[in-house]
């Protein structure tokens, strides 16, 4: 049985929130047109790579996406509390533009520390916890999976999803102070991002 597994992580479809900039965490808005688009392009881009089965957040803007790419995949689907979006605290359902005088605004955005907004999730822990959880759900579909090829699809959210990415490869886009682009910057919604996953030394590379 082979030990790199494939697997395409994605954003969710645009939604409301992502229009305007407002931060959603673990809050949430309805996709727009061009998000339910966005989730069938995904899928039918899903379906060429054959992709096996889904996982996704809980969080309704991932699992609407989710469900439109089980639909036409015909794929087994896991939703996961793991993979949902950071908890961004007292600045969910804030802009981003309103926030930008806020202190340690640039390292709860801009790098992966341990800062957080108030009463929220460090880019830190956020990464750690989709990282381990992520890693469990695969080894368990692995598990189970008898087919040859397998690979997998992981509905998730843009932040959630550069605190996690940010050390792979070590190619974290960070620059000399320690900054990465935003998570609306680095990740469109829909788009997909390959990588593997070696069972062998539990680890994720970037393809």
């Amino acid at each position: 049985m082979p030990n790199l597994i494939q697997i395409y992580l994605a954003r969710h479809g645009e939604t409301k929130w992502n229009l305007e900039q407002r931060i959603q965490g673990q809050l949430d808005s309805d996709l727009t047109q061009l998000g339910h688009r966005q989730a069938e392009k995904l899928a039918h881009q899903l379906a060429k790579l054959k992709v096996s089965h889904i996982f996704s957040s809980p969080l309704g803007r991932a699992k609407s996406t989710a469900h439109i790419c089980r639909e036409i995949n015909q794929t087994e689907l896991t939703i996961s509390d793991a993979l949902q979006e950071r908890h961004f605290g007292q600045w969910q359902q804030q802009t981003l533009s309103s926030l930008k005088s806020q202190v340690h605004f640039e390292q709860v955005f801009h790098q992966i520390s341990d800062f957080s907004a108030p009463q929220g999730e460090t880019g830190i822990t956020a990464a750690k916890r989709f990282k381990q959880g992520l890693t469990e759900l695969i080894n368990l579909a692995a598990d189970q999976d008898k087919s040859h090829h397998k690979a997998y699809a992981v509905i998730s959210h843009g932040d959630v999803m550069r605190c996690f990415l940010a050390n792979i490869n070590n190619s974290n886009k960070l620059n000399s102070t320690g900054k990465t682009q935003n998570a609306y910057s680095l990740f469109k919604n829909g788009k997909l991002i390959k990588l593997h996953f070696d069972r062998h030394n539990q680890m994720f590379t970037l393809c």
